[in-house]
């Protein structure tokens, strides 16, 4: 829903000097399956997600590890390495009913690193119907602070609904014949809406963010491909731009997955705010 690299080409030219070709040997591959909307539950089963302050850092800030028995998510592990020692600062635990998640307990670790983990949230989970997801969100208090109502078209999400304190909001999702997402509308305006446009390969090459109609944010998607890995960045121009047109966030695929993703700082051009990069079974 998000082109032009910066001092960081050297890393994702070394990571694609290895290894046979995920595209076909020719002048124009085929990469239409992978745009900047494909992210890591389109590559595959996470293994581990690492945190680092930038695409040069190699000194990991904390990690989050994928737990899994019988090919479903059993747990989430956040591990916080800013202290002495790694700590578990977080963890989440999802329990499954006749086939399907019904609960997803949230785990939270304040005060010292040698603190209890404490429940901080609960998500309980209902399936009215084959096209509907509910979602109850609650505090450790037991507390109600957000309900919210998923439909489905298939596999596709087309809205999703939340009632809260705040009032009732949410968004319509739309696809196009290729099941690709085309524009997202706010629920509570017709007039406040992001709209994707692709290009003739069929890949994601500009993103509107539009209110009352007017373009309030733009974003452009460059590609670049070397061997098996695929770089795309984006540049957006938006109120933080000041009408400069900058790179906002990159995003590495190798061998057909996302193994990393770049954020660039809003308010300083070309400075990374941070990167994650990811680690497959």
């Amino acid at each position: 829903m998000r082109t032009g690299l910066h001092a960081t080409i050297v890393l994702w030219m070394a990571m694609g000097l290895a290894g046979c070709s995920l595209f076909e040997e020719s002048d124009s591959p085929d990469v239409s399956q992978i745009d900047f909307l494909f992210g890591t539950e389109e590559s595959g089963r996470l293994k581990k997600q690492l945190n680092f302050s930038g695409s040069d850092d190699e000194t990991v800030n904390s990690d989050i590890e994928f737990i899994y028995e019988d090919n479903r998510l059993t747990e989430k592990v956040y591990h916080d390495y800013l202290g002495a020692q790694p700590y578990i600062l977080q963890k989440d635990e999802f329990i499954y009913k006749n086939g399907r998640l019904s609960q997803m307990i949230h785990y939270f670790r304040t005060g010292t690193t040698t603190s209890p983990l404490a429940v901080s949230k609960i998500y309980s989970y209902t399936y009215p119907d084959a096209n509907t997801k509910t979602e109850v969100i609650y505090n450790d208090e037991g507390e109600r602070r957000d309900s919210v109502i998923y439909s489905y078209a298939g596999n596709l999400l087309t809205e999703e609904k939340h009632y809260n304190h705040l009032g009732t909001w949410g968004s319509k999702y739309e696809y196009n014949s290729k099941g690709k997402l085309v524009k997202i509308t706010d629920l509570a305006s017709d007039d406040k809406f992001t709209v994707h446009s692709f290009d003739k390969k069929g890949r994601l090459n500009k993103t509107e963010g539009v209110v009352n109609g007017e373009v309030k944010s733009t974003a452009w998607y460059e590609y670049e491909i070397i061997r098996n890995t695929l770089v795309i960045t984006m540049f957006s121009e938006d109120v933080y731009s000041r009408g400069e047109r900058r790179p906002s966030a990159r995003k590495t695929y190798k061998n057909g997955k996302l193994v990393e993703y770049v954020l660039y700082h809003p308010t300083f051009p070309g400075a990374e705010w941070y990167c994650n990069r990811f680690e497959y079974y």
